[in-house]
């Protein structure tokens, strides 16, 4: 077995800290506010792609993310990540 990307293992550090009922979006975001200027800029980048990801046709969703696959499709439409 392969061992894991760096991706990976951030994707699961993130899910898992997602995942706790006590996690607070708004908190975190300004948490990143104190990061390197440079590792802000990576973060948004990242952002950016998840929209593009989730807003492309080939995205798969149920009701339980509909909300985010609908939104990422306005995003991606509305032309302003171009």
């Amino acid at each position: 077995m392969a061992e894991p990307t760096r991706e990976e293992i951030a994707q699961e550090a993130l899910e898992d800290a997602i995942n706790n009922c006590g996690f607070n979006p708004k908190r975190f975001a300004e948490s990143t506010q104190t990061w390197h200027r440079y590792i802000q800029n990576e973060l948004f980048k990242l952002a950016i792609w998840i929209i593009r990801v989730y807003g492309s046709d080939e995205y798969r969703y149920d009701l339980r993310n509909e909300y985010a696959a609908t939104k990422a499709k306005e995003i991606v439409a509305s032309g302003i990540l171009d």
